[in-house]
């Protein structure tokens, strides 16, 4: 028998029971470390997996300026608030500063041949399903 510090001797059962409580703390212990460090790495690695993916996708913003001589809210503010990926904005600025006028035409489709040069440059980069072209504004029609 094993006498405590109240000088009352504990029994045999007592000290092995506390004894496999103590072997059991160490388990649950080690267990519950496991689980967090298994959880830690799953994290990590679904963090890089997305943030693959999300580099994969591209989006195109081609915004057209020419109707009127207002810049207002640009468009690749709201692409870039509700679509996930990485974009490149494309200006068509058409404007001759002169309201509702077209005065030299073959400039302007020349900015236009220019814009769609610029787009299938971008297209032939990546794969075709990670990419989307978001068209936005306001052009004066001659």
């Amino acid at each position: 028998m094993v006498t405590t510090p109240s000088t009352r001797p504990l029994p045999d059962g007592a000290i092995k029971m506390r004894e496999k409580i103590a072997a059991s703390d160490v388990a649950i212990t080690g267990i519950a470390v496991i689980l967090i460090v298994s959880g830690l790495v799953f994290l990590r690695v679904r963090f890089y997996r997305e943030a693959r993916v999300l580099s994969n996708k591209r989006n195109i913003v081609i915004e057209a300026r020419g109707l009127r001589d207002d810049d207002g809210d640009p468009l690749i503010d709201t692409i870039k608030k509700h679509h996930a990926g990485a974009v490149t904005p494309i200006l068509l600025d058409l404007r001759n500063r002169l309201d509702g006028e077209v005065v030299e035409p073959e400039t302007t489709l020349d900015d236009i041949e220019a814009m769609h040069r610029s787009v299938l440059r971008h297209k032939k980069n990546g794969d075709r399903s990670d990419l989307t072209t978001f068209y936005g504004g306001l052009t004066s029609v001659p």
